[in-house]
């Protein structure tokens, strides 16, 4: 039976690649295509090349800062090609430029292959296969797509205290192979801490303690910049339904906050 995810990837048509390797960084996906990829990566590569790929250590992207090399690619080729990301598929097509993803690749000259329309479309699918799972908006964590070092983390890792994280990390740790269970996994990215973070600010948000929330984003901008504005734009969404609780300097503050994400 075919998986439904490969019906979706069917869409899309080949892109023409260099495989130069400059370009390739670690996988944003969601959390069906990373079950996909590590069950399929089974059959794609050895028990010691999988487990070669989780202790890899993460080297930062020449290409593209804030992001790392591909933990998959040796000598310039992708190891697990057959199971590889949305993203990855996409990467060098026009339509992602022009939507404003800036880790694209440069060199691939050719015409668009998928229309902004095209692209929704595909999006929209790949939804209603992840919301099979979870709500992948709720808020306060949003949780459409991590990177792959991320979705590692949640499954090697303890359950999560926050219910909702902890119903992700469970269904991990049903669906994926239980050939993963006997590999080693060194968590890399504090992501479990970074969901308590946004749980809390979230938390103090909603009860309009405003000054409180705000440390608990400043602790985002710290240790998570890449993100922050994420949460930060979305917080702003709840901030406003408190504004006719909240005092001038609580206002000044918390857009004080928004100004340095911004500028600089």
């Amino acid at each position: 039976m075919t998986h439904p995810l490969s019906e979706i990837y069917s869409l899309l048509k080949p892109i023409s690649c260099m495989m130069c390797g400059q370009c390739c960084v670690l996988p944003q996906c969601t959390f069906v295509e990373f079950v996909f990829l590590m069950n399929e990566m089974q059959s794609l590569v050895s028990f010691e090349t999988r487990q070669a790929f989780l202790t890899q250590k993460l080297q930062p992207s020449k290409q593209f800062q804030g992001n790392f090399d591909c933990i998959f690619q040796k000598n310039q080729q992708c190891q697990i090609h057959p199971a590889r990301t949305l993203m990855c598929r996409l990467h060098g097509d026009p339509i992602l430029t022009k939507i404003g993803q800036s880790e694209n690749c440069k060199k691939v000259d050719r015409e668009e292959t998928l229309s902004e329309f095209d692209l929704s479309q595909i999006g929209t699918q790949l939804d209603h296969l992840n919301r099979v799972y979870y709500e992948i908006d709720a808020m306060p964590f949003l949780l459409d797509s991590l990177n792959i070092a991320c979705w590692l983390e949640l499954y090697y890792s303890d359950l999560s205290p926050l219910p909702f994280i902890k119903n992700i990390q469970i269904h991990l740790k049903t669906l994926l192979h239980p050939d993963y269970q006997h590999h080693i996994y060194t968590p890399v990215t504090q992501i479990l801490d970074k969901f308590i973070t946004v749980d809390k600010a979230y938390y103090c948000l909603e009860n309009g303690d405003v000054p409180k929330a705000e440390g608990f984003y400043w602790k985002l901008i710290e240790q998570y910049p890449d993100s922050i504005g994420y949460y930060t734009d979305k917080a702003f969404i709840l901030l406003e339904q408190l504004y006719k609780n909240l005092n001038r300097s609580d206002k000044l503050n918390f857009l004080a906050l928004q100004k340095k994400r911004i500028f600089t």
